[in-house]
Formats: C-alpha cells, structure tokens, sequence
C-alpha cells in the first residue's frame, strides 16, 4: 500500500509541475520522448542557433559548387534556402551572401528572358517556348520565372500562337529525319580513305577563321626533367577506328532509317493537312518501298507487339485475372514464338497449370 501510495503522490507532483522539470523543457506533443513522462524535449535557443548556422554554411558552399558546375537550378533553390534563413538572425555571415548572388542569378535570369522574348516574337517561336519553360525551372523562385510563367499561360491561350508553335516543331523534326536519313546513307557508302573532308562553305560576309598558330613545345628544363611537350609527344596516337564490315554498315543504317520513319510518323499524326504532314507520308512511302527497311519497321513493331503483350499477361497475372493472363500469353507465343517474350509467356502457362 505504501508502495502504491508513493506512486500516486509522484503522479500529482508530476502534474502539478507542469512541462518543466528536472530534465528540462517537456512540449506536450504526446509523443514519447527521452524525458520524463510523455513528450519530447526541447533544443535550447543556442543549440538551434548552432545547427542553423552550420546549415547556412552547408547549404551556401553547395550552391555555390552547384554553380561552379553550370547546375543553375540547384544553386538557385540552395542559395534561397540559405537567405531565407535570414529571417532567424542567426550570427552567419551566408544569408546576406546567398542575397547578393540571388541578385546575380535573378539578373542572368532577366537576360535570358529578353533572349526568349526575342524568340517568342520573332520566327523560332519553339524555341522561344522551350526557353521560357526552361527559366521557369531553372529560376523557380525568383522573378525571372514568375514572369516567363506569366508570358506562357498568356502565349497558351492564342491559337495562332499555338499553331505557329506546332508548325514550327513539324519543320523541325521534318529537318532532324531527313539528317538522319542523309546519315544513313553516309554510312552505307562512307567517303574514300584520303578524300577531304567536305565541310559547309563559310559566309561571304564573314572572313576566314585564322590558321591556329603552333604550339611551342617544350624539351625539358635545365634540370633535365621532360616538359609536357615531352609527355605529349610520347603518348602513343590514338587507333584509327574500326573498320566495319558490310553488315555492320546495313545495320548501323538500319537504325538510323527506322529512327527517321519514327519521326515521319509523328509529323503526319500530328501534322493533319499541313506541308510537313504531307511532306513525311511521302517519305515514309518511299521507306516502305526499300525492302531492308520494311523488314525492319516489322520487326520493331513485332517486338513492340509482344512486349506489350506479355506486359498485359504479366499484369493480369498478378490482379488474379488468370483468364486473361493465360489469353495473352498465348497470343505471344502463337504470333511470335521465337521472341524473348514467348519464353516468358511459356514459364507464366507453366505457372499457371
């Protein structure tokens, strides 16, 4: 009874004393915590102050590093950590530094706007949207963004301007397939070894780029020991590249042609009546009629056909829908027995027996 007693009066002591005691400041959170009774304790103002300055020196050094690497982003969402920390008047010299050099970032940003405002009005209205995307990332959280956000919700809401944007991009990956397929048939027939390497005449209006000048080379000091002439010149020359054999070049332009025929195809589902559109139905026509390449596009779209398949088998499988897992894998494996999927088709059947 004593015992029990005891127990009681320390109880009230306890409630009576309110969230301090002994151990120090208790807030009444109700999470258990390394105090006595329920709660947690509190840092005192000195060990905060402690952790918030070495958290601004922290924070302040990455960003800086982070824009020493070009990662702009980075360094914007660390350096305003660190100055919004100002707010705490911590005794750190890094608020009021991240300050100044949101100040430098917010400027570059303005100029980059312009850039893209320029774009926006003039013919690359793509590109202009592209970049004003692009600030709005970069620069999340200083004026430069909200601005660019502002310019795209209002450009979004024009149909020409839209328009004028979808044309442009069907222009554009009209220009990126052709380059393509004109590198396809680059590799298939290269240029003979020792011819000149055909390069764009340079404008009339601009001169000739000057010859670089040599470069000394240096033959040691008077110590004896090499300069790094001396290490340049006995580095080994780099192999020449490899030769590829005949079937190799067919399927490097393989690649290549199917990688335009992709972007052909986007053009017209995108392009409706437009000269683009129309433009690239022609040229995949034209594609369809090489006999190597149609082999090929089938091949790509078997093999889209089965992953896509089995991904449907493997699906059903594992919500229970076992009909229509067994279903589709056997739809692989009667259309497509020699790919990789059928044998994973196979082992779910197995699995299902």
């Amino acid at each position: 009874m004593r015992r029990a007693a005891a127990m009681v009066l320390a109880l009230a002591v306890l409630a009576w004393a309110g969230p301090r005691s002994a151990c120090g400041e208790i807030s009444q959170s109700g999470r258990a915590g390394a105090g006595v009774g329920m709660g947690t304790i509190e840092e005192s103002e000195e060990v905060k102050h402690a952790k918030a300055k070495e958290q601004a020196e922290t924070y302040y050094k990455d960003g800086m590093q982070a824009l020493a690497e070009g990662n702009v982003e980075r360094a914007v969402q660390r350096l305003l950590w660190v100055a919004n920390m100002g707010r705490m008047r911590i005794d750190s010299p890094y608020p009021e530094q991240a300050f100044e050099q949101l100040k430098v970032l917010a400027d570059r940003g303005a100029k980059d706007l312009a850039v893209a405002r320029e774009l926006v009005a003039g013919e690359d209205h793509a590109a202009g949207v592209k970049e004003l995307r692009r600030i709005t990332r970069v620069y999340l959280g200083l004026a430069p963004a909200k601005e660019a956000g502002r310019l795209l919700r209002e450009l979004e809401k024009d149909p020409a301007f839209r328009e004028a944007v979808l044309a442009q991009g069907l222009a554009d990956d009209l220009e990126k397939a052709r380059a393509l397929e004109a590198e396809a048939e680059a590799i298939l027939h290269p240029p003979a070894a020792g011819a000149p390497e055909s390069k764009p005449p340079a404008p009339e209006s601009e001169p000739p780029a000057p010859e670089p000048e040599p470069r000394p080379v240096a033959t040691g000091d008077s110590t004896g020991r090499a300069g790094s002439g001396d290490v340049e010149a006995s580095r080994p020359a780099p192999e020449p590249p490899k030769e590829l054999t005949p079937e190799e070049r067919q399927a490097k332009r393989l690649e290549k042609l199917v990688e335009a025929y992709a972007l052909y195809d986007r053009i017209v589902r995108q392009g409706g009546e437009t000269k683009p559109a129309k433009a690239a139905a022609e040229a995949m026509e034209r594609l369809r009629k090489d006999a190597a390449v149609a082999e090929r596009l089938a091949k790509v779209r078997a093999e889209r056909q089965a992953r896509e398949w089995m991904g449907l088998a493997t699906n059903y499988f594992k919500a229970g829908r076992l009909d229509l897992a067994r279903q589709y894998s056997e739809k692989v494996i009667a259309s497509y027995p020699d790919a990789p999927e059928a044998e994973e088709a196979r082992d779910l059947l197995e699995a299902l027996k």
